[in-house]
């Protein structure tokens, strides 16, 4: 998991999954848990921090490398939030 002091932070994904997370984890297992968690980070502007777009150098067309890097941001996300969910159980 990501540390709150990175930058990319700045990212909704990352806030989103963070608030995500938090209410999975806080919520009493006796009643049902409603979350709607709708990412944005698909669609334009394409933008993602640096350390992800890096990742796909061998895509030559800046705004598919981006937009690459934009699908890992909401992979990832999701795949903390059901990591969440897991452990709650």
């Amino acid at each position: 998991m990501l540390s709150c002091t990175s930058h990319i932070w700045n990212f909704f994904a990352f806030l989103h999954h963070q608030q995500a997370q938090n209410v999975i984890l806080s919520h009493s297992t006796s009643s049902p848990l409603f979350l709607y968690l709708p990412f944005q980070n698909v669609h334009g502007p394409t933008q993602a921090p640096e350390e992800y777009v890096d990742k796909y150098q061998f895509i030559r067309n800046k705004t598919r490398r981006e937009y690459a890097a934009m699908v890992e941001l909401v992979d990832e996300a999701i795949g903390n939030v059901t990591q969440a969910m897991q452990q709650a159980g």
